[in-house]
């Protein structure tokens, strides 16, 4: 032997595979009851998500549908 280190690493127990992630799925009611609104017309079907809202934005907007301020954990954030 020349130096060199050679045992051999030893089993601690049996290695298991991770455990595949379960699918996430979308339902009506889910989203629904988490704070969407669901909109039905001609044959289509959406749920829209107040996102700002889940996350902790505050929006203040103008009539046109633009924003005046907005505010994230308290810092406000200016225009663009």
């Amino acid at each position: 032997m020349d130096g060199q280190h050679t045992s051999r690493p030893t089993a601690l127990g049996a290695r298991r595979k991770p455990a595949a992630p379960k699918p996430i799925v979308y339902t009506v009611e889910a989203m629904t009851a988490i704070g969407g609104n669901r909109w039905t017309k001609a044959g289509k079907d959406r749920i829209y998500l107040g996102w700002a809202e889940f996350a902790g934005l505050e929006v203040s907007r103008y009539n046109s549908g633009r924003a005046t301020f907005r505010l994230l954990r308290t810092r406000i954030l200016t225009h663009p």
